[in-house]
């Protein structure tokens, strides 16, 4: 490949790369980050949807059971406090109370020094655990007290739910404090719940439960930071209809937020890594980039191929135009190989590659032309004169001799006929030296075509061939050289003439070429000119006829030439040997 040709097959293939990577990239960035915040948006609304849904079931559960203790601590039963020995019946309706659920751990009966009186674990009664909180055995006016507590040496906590027993007698008195230990474990599983039904759905997401200090008091926050789950509980939420949820790009964390709304001041958190939560635009992402590659390996391999398609012509043409000093007439072609820009390049190259052929075959003709006006000038001074002598010469020697002197007389005719000939030629080379300018006129063809057609047709008669003229209804006007033409037309007829024999025929007509062309054709049936000859019939002294000097076409295509026409020859039917047809086209006169 030329260097043009690598050139710019190097940069059909980076504009194709570019126009690929550029829209491909800024699609990419644009669909990746659209993906990423609608994903957030999406993800971070489920999460807080989630959240809401297990703080509702939370806040219903931990509801439920702070009606029933409030319930059971306002039961007449509750008065046997007062009464010593009475931890059997109340311990037993306790326990029946316990059995009642599974996140009911213990229930405690107090009485007002804060001893253990009942429980439903009769191992209990006693003096009040020391992990028991102050607050849960002496309630105080708060209707139900709460607070979670780790008992020591185990590894389970319990929420604690107290409310004070009221003296059936004076409703401004207690007799004592009911305590419900829940097993915060098991109060917890609802978060485990929700944590297996998005695992289920692909989500990856912790649970956590949290008090109003931050403090993590529940849940699986195992593979969550610290700093994560506390960056979570700060401002800046997005709120949505149910809960809230917050994007912490620095943490890499995703999570939703729901407050239960009983006053007692524990969070839901459901909190998922960002890592886990984008895996969908992530895949987005790499689907986007392969689809990018895919489009730009297929783009690349399609430059390629446009690119050679694209470059092989011009290379050809730039090779063509290289080889242009040393090529020989004819050579200079293209291949036209599509009909776009390129080939319509090619094809305007052919056409100045063949009209320079024209003007350097001119330019050679012209060269062929001067040296026979050069010989032809000579030969008019110095044979001209010589003939006329010596035809003179002969018609003398020819009056002078007898009736019985047939051979002299014979010879004598002989004498003056080649004198004759001579002179035809000297005629035809003082034709081909008129360097003048032409003086053109405004004729129809067919008047010069009828004087010629006049003037050759004694000769016609005489060697018995007939000739024939058709002109035009609507024959337009030339602008020419009227005794060029003419002669043309003369010399075109001869050779017709010359070239027939006796019975023969020889047609002249007028024809319409191409849109502002006119035409007319010297027919004949004579045995017309071999294939080996045809290509150079017009040059100087080249004739297929016996005794012809091969002046008279080359005349012909002298005058053609200098009026912008063409001309042409070929059989008079499907075989060569049928006659010969000579076409000559000129411009009309709207069109010079």
């Amino acid at each position: 490949m030329t260097g043009i040709g690598s050139s710019l097959n190097n940069k059909l293939v980076a504009f194709a790369a570019l126009l690929v990577l550029v829209p491909g990239l800024v699609v990419g960035i644009i669909a990746e980050r659209s993906g990423r915040e609608s994903l957030q948006t999406i993800i971070g609304a489920q999460l807080a949807r989630e959240s809401a849904h297990v703080a509702e079931q939370l806040q219903g559960l931990l509801a439920t059971e702070d009606e029933i203790l409030r319930s059971f601590a306002a039961q007449g039963i509750m008065r046997e406090i007062r009464v010593d020995d009475i931890d059997k019946r109340i311990s037993r309706a306790l326990a029946t109370l316990r059995d009642g659920s599974t996140v009911r751990r213990a229930y405690l009966a107090l009485d007002p020094s804060g001893r253990v009186v009942a429980a439903s674990n009769p191992g209990l009664i006693g003096s009040a655990p020391a992990w028991l909180p102050h607050a849960a055995r002496f309630p105080g006016e708060e209707a139900t007290h709460w607070e979670l507590i780790e008992i020591p040496d185990t590894d389970s906590s319990v929420l604690t739910l107290a409310a004070a027993t009221p003296d059936p007698d004076d409703a401004s008195r207690t007799i004592g404090t009911l305590v419900g230990l829940l097993d915060w474990d098991a109060v917890m599983s609802v978060t485990r719940e929700l944590e297996a039904e998005l695992r289920a759905q692909g989500i990856r997401a912790s649970v956590v439960v949290a008090n109003t200090s931050g403090d993590i008091i529940g849940g699986s926050a195992t593979s969550v930071s610290r700093v994560a789950i506390a960056n979570a509980f700060d401002s800046g939420d997005v709120a949505v209809a149910k809960g809230s949820y917050r994007i912490d790009e620095e943490a890499g964390y995703i999570s939703g937020r729901s407050d239960l709304t009983d006053g007692r001041g524990f969070r839901l958190l459901v909190i998922q890594s960002l890592d886990d939560a984008l895996r969908p635009a992530q895949a987005l992402s790499r689907r986007l980039l392969l689809a990018v590659g895919l489009a730009l390996v297929v783009a690349l391999f399609a430059a390629t191929v446009a690119a050679r398609r694209v470059i092989r012509p011009l290379s050809e043409l730039t090779a063509t135009i290289r080889d242009l000093p040393r090529s020989r007439p004819g050579q200079l072609r293209v291949p036209v190989r599509s009909s776009d820009e390129v080939g319509v390049l090619a094809e305007a190259f052919n056409q100045v590659a063949q009209e320079l052929d024209r003007v350097q075959r001119e330019l050679v003709e012209a060269e062929r032309y001067a040296a026979v006006g050069e010989f032809a000038s000579g030969v008019a001074h110095h044979v001209r004169t010589s003939l006329g002598v010596l035809r003179s010469s002969a018609q003398m020697l020819e009056r002078s001799m007898g009736q019985g002197n047939a051979r002299e007389r014979e010879l004598a005719l002989m004498m003056r006929s080649e004198v004759d000939r001579l002179a035809d030629v000297v005629n035809d080379l003082l034709h081909l030296d008129r360097r003048r300018e032409r003086e053109r006129k405004s004729v129809h063809v067919s008047e010069l075509a009828q004087q010629a057609v006049s003037l050759v047709a004694p000769r016609a008669e005489e060697k018995g061939v007939t000739i024939a003229f058709s002109g035009l209804d609507d024959e337009p006007m030339v602008s020419c050289d009227v005794d060029s033409l003419h002669q043309a037309c003369v010399n075109l007829l001869v050779n017709a003439v010359e070239v027939a024999n006796e019975g023969d025929s020889v047609h002249l007509g007028l024809y319409h070429a191409a849109d502002g062309w006119l035409g007319f054709e010297v027919r004949d049936d004579g045995p017309g000119i071999p294939e080996e000859l045809r290509e150079q019939i017009f040059k100087p002294f080249v004739t297929g006829r016996q005794g012809g000097v091969g002046l008279g076409l080359t005349y012909v295509q002298r005058v053609v030439s200098e009026h912008a026409g063409r001309i042409e020859v070929g059989p008079n039917g499907a075989a060569a040997t049928n006659g010969t047809v000579f076409r000559v086209e000129l411009p009309i006169q709207e069109s010079i």
